[in-house]
């Protein structure tokens, strides 16, 4: 069959060609400035937003950069110069208005980088970024010495304990320290001489209702420690060895309206050094240098490619807070707010139990409850330190399975503020620090938020999330929702109690994926949305109040899917269904990330109704047909069938099933820039376009090519100038779309590992196209089952897809399909391939080829199959002419058209035609099989050896290794190698001794071959395998065992004295009473055969079983003790049968040999009666006629007869003990119990 192929750029071809272009690059410096990425001047100034804020001891100005741009500080005499390396544009109005106390005045050099700000006051300058914006942190001199001195104090542990009538607060200094107490203004003032750092946000989570919000604070050696009481209250205080104890019996008046600052009682710092001694400057030119991120209080180094690790998140947090303290108007601080945030802590509070709560009994001596309560705190310490190793097994544990990938939530109620014109009551107090326990933690008020101008909320929820979430907060009916777009489990009690009177139920919906509460509410009670870092702040209000943002809401006509309704936003939370019982519907809620965007009343539509909502979009459906999608750039409302409204459509169907976005991630139509005869014309075009746009273009112009060079299926240079934009702007794939497209590349590059960590990013959920790639991914990583389920989703996009790029993902579809057996959907593809055939590759053709026949062979059409195959195997295609071969081969196995040995000849050749992958695996498992099926062990496992040693990190290769252990255990334990000569068996053995299996199983394999060999009298060669075993494999009492088998090989081989060794070598105290006896017995015949008898007397002595009375006989016999010989085969010989009954033949044997010791022993009277015992019985027996001779009264015979007698007497010992304990020692699975004793061997007498 002639067709014509397409040309493609191959990588030879393409090689020369670019030779020839690149030259010419060279010669004009396009080419190394298009992969070097050589700087061009910036020819304009950037405008930027600039952001300002007061924090506690600093103050901080934030530069809000799209992108990462380099930049230095340095502080001479009054002035403060920040220079970037890009030109600016600002606003400086923020500054000027909300740092008035450090900054009087800001210019813009006429260079367009450099600010110059003209300073208020002596500051020492801190700079760090936090993603693309870069952050300046301003410190008073004073400020900076507190800072200092804080953060190199050591932690002092303070404990506080409730007591019935007073409060107990023990300072736990390590050493002797002075200090004053002092009780003014109803605020009690304790002064140490000595620096330390207390946890005030500790002790205010301890402190019973009633008293104020503790304060401390650091300087000059000295430590200061406030805390505000109710008024009437009365203060003393004592030493407990190193520990300072205040005890506080509270009064009934109100708490101080006006406390004073622990930096006021403290010392003053040093004159700091003028300002224009000061030179501080910092360099952040890149994004690999280190930058250093000071918080209030301390200095830390970080390396600024972790900007998003937990180093970062302080300074994410701080910058969120100064976005949330400014805007383009700010509103006045109050000072008490301002004093309150001063205090804050900056992080997380710990609420961490109590160290202190033994419960005292009336007030006894203070020195004595001191040292009870520190005894209580000691154990109570090492309870949580035990408790800390883990919890027990039981229904919590289980539940933090299930919850392990959810975030920590801490939740903090607020309640109302204290007014500032009354005295405060106690029960506000009481309401203000109520404690919680478990998942959600009150703070008492103070937790550093700003007071806002309308007045403190009657009751707020503050949600502590770990990082960014999306929240949607709105009002239906009776009822107030909170939707947050991560789970975590609450607890509701709290809340319930906290909440009432104005919220009388609250609850949690089990929806997955996020975090729903609703709460019933009064219809005059308003919920209002804030923002504090990670902390999303809802306060209920007793008056309406509109979102502070109106989400933003845009029609639009699309050609193809009609008209949409746009909710446009560049930070979009996630679209989140949520049932409404009540109701009985279910509404579809888009959280948003930014704070306070809501919609300002409800707005109807003929299909759905978008709700009133103070934070979030809430789209209540009409119909089935309504669909709610997310986008990188907001959220979309359409319908299936068009939406009536002017200019509006649809996305992808949001429900309670997963559902896909036919939304489109790639625009590869578009990418692809023509035909195949376009390539390196378009190439050219986006090369020279790299070097021609403006410097802050350019890496745009680069995402061009990387796109073109994907759609071109070129995934090597698509990586290669992705990795340019990488390292010039590290963040730009940290976006969603920036990260499907490098998903995408790198699974054209067979990055596969790489790929899918992109693909799996959970932004890119719901995505038709990002399944595709997923698909892609999955399949080539050979996970066809899951490949199958994503590329099931995305058909209808990749049938949209270009050349070559729709035959590349299009062949691994139907390969997917095929390992599925889904044939409908394989010859689907290949019937939408198949006309478009001189669209494809060489390769591309031969596989469409391979895999037509794969599906007329599982369709039973063989010939059609065969055609195919044929056809390939005649080709030019050498890797589908080996593939079509092998199936070719296994085809014609099964039909009978091929012998065995025709097909081990032609799976010989066809290994060698095609390397270096799993086919070879194949191929090589395939052979082995036959081999092994033929009954040529060797070769077989031989095969399959080299297929494990090749590929040996192959999934496959591992189950190939365990079917050569199973077929080794199948041929030596199960007896399949007995049907084999025994040297061969040992052959194979010792060829694939590896194979055999560890533990007792390889212990029983290694013990019957060495019978095996026993019984063909290789004595040695079985020796050699036992004494392998008893060396490397056993121990204790097997290698005991195994010893004693090894000793009776020995023997048999003529060499006692190699048994002795033996039994030596293997000796264990702990043994059975069984395989002590049979050792010793073994002991006693090597010894008797090494002619020490009187040892092997000594080692029988007292046993009186069969076996070793056949031994006896024996020594007696070769000492000629006839007299003791008679003894032992009188108790051999058993008793006389009744008469007419059979003697057994083994007691006939010994009847006789008795009867002959007697005879050489001239014993006439015991001749006598052992025949009236035993003569009738003898006389029915096949050995009548030499007993009779034996004992016949009479003493003829002369030298003849004893001639007779010694050679009855010796002929069968030897025999009957041995082939004893062949039988049993041999047998491994037969207990000596279970095998009958041959006790006597052949009669040599010939009767005259």
């Amino acid at each position: 069959m002639s067709r014509r192929f397409p040309y493609y750029a191959t990588s030879s071809n393409f090689a020369v060609i670019s030779r020839r272009f690149s030259k010419n690059l060279l010669m004009s410096g396009v080419f190394a400035a298009a992969l070097i990425g050589s700087a061009l001047p910036a020819l304009s100034q950037e405008t930027i937003g600039t952001r300002a804020g007061v924090h506690p001891n600093f103050g901080r100005i934030v530069f809000d950069w799209p992108r990462q741009v380099g930049y230095e500080t340095s502080v001479a005499g009054n002035e403060l110069v920040i220079r970037f390396d890009t030109p600016l544009q600002t606003d400086f109005t923020p500054v000027l208005t909300n740092l008035g106390d450090y900054v009087q005045g800001a210019v813009i050099e006429p260079d367009g980088r450099t600010v110059r700000l003209t300073l208020a006051r002596p500051v020492t300058v801190n700079g760090f970024r936090s993603g693309t914006a870069i952050a300046i942190d301003m410190r008073t001199t004073a400020d900076t010495e507190t800072a200092a001195q804080t953060a190199t104090a050591p932690d002092i542990s303070v404990r506080v304990g409730e007591h019935p009538t007073y409060t107990r607060i023990v300072f736990d200094w390590t050493e002797p320290t002075d200090y004053t107490v002092s009780n003014e203004n109803d605020s009690i003032t304790v002064r140490f001489q000595r620096p330390a750092t207390i946890d005030t946000a500790s002790v205010a989570s301890r402190l019973p209702q009633g008293f104020g919000r503790p304060r401390s604070g650091t300087r000059g050696g000295e430590t200061v420690f406030i805390l505000p009481m109710p008024q009437g209250t009365t203060v003393r205080d004592l030493v407990s060895d190193f520990k300072v104890v205040i005890d506080l019996t509270p009064g009934d008046g109100p708490l101080p309206t006006e406390v004073a600052q622990p930096n006021d009682l403290l010392p003053e710092p040093a004159k700091a050094e003028a300002p224009e001694d000061q030179q501080a400057s910092q360099t952040a030119e890149s994004a690999d240098e280190p930058s250093t991120v000071e918080n209030p209080g301390a200095t830390t180094e970080v390396p600024a490619d972790q900007e998003t690790t937990a180093a970062e998140a302080p300074a994410n947090a701080e910058v969120a807070t100064a976005e949330q303290q400014t805007g383009t108007s700010p509103e006045p601080v109050p000072d008490e707010a301002q004093e309150e945030t001063a205090e804050a802590p900056a992080g997380p509070v710990n609420l961490a139990p109590p160290a202190d709560q033994a419960e005292a009994v009336a007030e006894e001596e203070a020195r004595k409850i001191l040292e009870a309560e520190d005894a209580r705190a000691a154990e109570e310490a090492a309870a949580e330190a035990a408790a800390s190793n883990g919890p027990p097994p039981d229904e919590t544990q289980q539940a933090a399975t299930e919850e392990a990938a959810e975030p920590e939530l801490q939740t903090r109620v607020k309640t109302p503020e204290p007014a500032q014109q009354g005295p405060v009551t106690a029960e506000q107090l009481a309401t203000q620090q109520a404690l919680e326990e478990g998942t959600i933690q009150f703070l008492r008020d103070g937790s550093g938020r700003q007071v806002t101008p309308d007045g403190p909320a009657p009751v707020s929820f503050s949600f502590d999330w770990p990082d960014e979430v999306g929240a949607a907060v709105y009002r239906r009916g009776e009822n107030i929702w909170v939707v947050f777009d991560r789970h975590a489990q609450l607890d509701l009690i709290p809340l319930r109690e906290q909440g009432a009177p104005l919220l009388d139920r609250v609850e949690q919906l089990p929806i997955s994926g996020a975090t729903v509460l609703r709460m019933r509410a009064d219809p005059s009670v308003n919920p209002v949305v804030k923002l504090e870092g990670f902390t999303w702040v809802v306060d209920f209000r007793l008056q309406p109040f509109p979102p502070r943002v109106q989400a933003e809401i845009r029609a639009e006509a699309d050609p193809d899917i009609g008209p949409k309704l746009l909710f446009p936003t560049a930070n979009p939370g996630s679209l989140i269904t949520v049932p409404d019982p009540d109701v009985g519907d279910t509404l579809l809620v888009a959280t948003y990330r930014d704070p306070g965007v809501g919609v300002n009343g409800t707005r109807t539509y003929p299909e759905f109704r978008v709700l009133s909502s103070a934070q979030g979009v809430v789209v209540e459906p009409q119909g089935d047909d309504v669909l709610f999608e997310r986008s990188f750039d907001g959220f979309t409302v359409s319908g299936t069938d068009g939406l009536h409204i002017s200019a509006v459509s649809p996305e992808a169907p949001v429900s309670t099933a997963q559902s896909f976005s036919a939304r489109r991630l790639f625009n590869f139509q578009d990418w692809v820039r023509g035909g195949p005869g376009d390539y390196l014309a378009g190439e050219y075009a986006l090369l020279t376009s790299v070097t021609e746009v403006p410097e802050e273009k350019r890496n745009d112009a680069r995402l061009d090519l990387v796109r073109f060079y994907a759609a071109r299926d070129r995934g090597a240079e698509a990586t290669g100038v992705m990795a340019v934009v990488e390292s010039e702007e590290e963040s730009y794939f940290k976006k969603a779309d920036a990260r499907a497209l490098r998903g995408a590349v790198r699974a054209l590059n067979n990055d596969l590992e790489e790929a899918r960590t992109d693909l799996s990013d959970p932004r890119l959920d719901g995505f038709a196209e990002a399944a595709l790639w997923r698909g892609a991914v999955l399949a080539k990583l050979g996970d066809w089952k899951q490949a199958a389920d994503q590329f099931k989703v995305a058909d209808s996009i990749l049938r949209d897809y270009p050349y070559p790029l729709k035959a590349k993902l299009g062949l691994l579809r139907v390969e997917t399909a095929l390992s599925t057996r889904d044939l409908r959907t394989a010859s689907s593809w290949l019937d939408e391939l198949d006309v478009a055939v001189d669209e494809l590759s060489r390769g591309q053709y031969a596989e469409l080829r391979f895999h037509q026949g794969r599906v007329a062979h599982a369709n039973d059409d063989l010939d059609l199959a065969k055609d195919f195959w044929n056809e390939l195997i005649e080709g030019d295609d050498l890797k589908y002419a080996a593939r079509a071969e092998y199936l070719m081969i296994n085809v014609e196995q099964r039909q009978g058209d091929i012998t065995d040995d025709e097909v081990i000849d032609r799976l010989e050749r066809l290994r060698f035609k095609w390397r270096g992958d799993g086919f070879e695996f194949n191929v090589l498992r395939r052979l082995g099989q036959v081999y092994i099926d033929k009954g040529d062990y060797f070769n077989g496992l031989n095969t399959w050896r080299l297929a494990v040693t090749y590929f040996a990190e192959d999934p496959a290769a591992k189950e190939l290794a365990q079917d050569m252990t199973d077929l080794f255990r199948r041929l030596y334990i199960d007896g399949e190698a007995d049907k084999m000569p025994p040297l061969r068996a040992l052959a194979l053995y010792d060829e694939f001794r590896e194979l055999t299996p560890s533990g007792a199983e390889g212990d029983l394999l290694i013990e019957l071959l060495a019978a095996r060999l026993v019984d063909v009298d290789l004595l040695e060669r079985a020796a050699n395998l036992l004494e392998q075993q008893v060396e490397f494999r056993l121990q204790g009492e097997e290698r005991a065992r195994v010893g004693a088998k090894l000793a009776f090989i020995k023997i048999l081989d003529n060499d006692p004295l190699g048994a002795v060794e033996a039994l030596t070598k293997t000796e264990f105290p702990q043994i059975t009473r069984e395989l002590e006896d049979d050792r010793r017995r073994l002991q006693a015949k090597a010894n008797y055969e090494l002619d020490r008898d009187d040892e092997a007397v000594k080692l029988l002595a007292g046993d009186t079983s069969m076996d070793a009375d056949i031994l006896r006989q024996d020594i007696y016999r070769k000492a000629e003790n006839w007299t003791e010989a008679a003894k032992v085969l009188q108790r051999l010989s058993g008793d006389p049968p009744e008469e007419g009954e059979e003697i057994p033949e083994r007691n006939a044997r010994h009847v006789v040999n008795w009867a002959v010791a007697l005879k050489l022993d001239k014993d006439e009277a015991g001749l006598a009666q052992i025949r009236d015992l035993y003569g009738p019985a003898m006389n029915i027996s096949p050995f009548r006629d030499v007993f009779n001779y034996i004992v016949a009264p009479n003493d003829q015979g002369g030298a003849s007869l004893q001639t007779s007698l010694q050679q009855l007497a010796g002929g069968d010992g030897f025999n009957a003990f041995m082939e004893n304990y062949r039988d049993r020692l041999l047998t491994p699975s037969l207990n000596a119990e279970e095998q009958p004793p041959v006790t006597s061997g052949q009669n040599n007498l010939n009767p005259a």
